[in-house]
């Protein structure tokens, strides 16, 4: 599942966020969208907090546990200039 808030067609640097289900996740959300640098969260639950944070441009929600060739995929996929994890 992906769900979007704004484009990421934008010009600019994009992060990849895994584990935004832990405080530290959305800090990490939370200091790169004020920074204005778009965010795409992957989180495997739906419930998770930080799922909910309005600096999030994109979610991806894999089926599958994530691992380094998961995330190096997303971060192809989306373009994205960085990616961390807080697990």
């Amino acid at each position: 599942m992906t769900r979007g808030r704004g484009t990421l067609a934008e010009p600019g640097p994009r992060a990849l966020v895994l584990g935004v289900e832990h405080p530290r996740g959305v800090a990490v959300v939370r200091s790169l969208g004020r920074r204005g640098i778009r965010v795409v969260g992957v989180e495997r639950d739906a419930n998770a907090r930080g799922l909910g944070s309005r600096y999030l441009q994109q979610i991806v929600a894999p089926r599958s546990p994530a691992s380094p060739s998961a995330a190096s995929a997303a971060s192809n996929r989306y373009g994205t200039s960085a990616s961390t994890s807080v697990r």
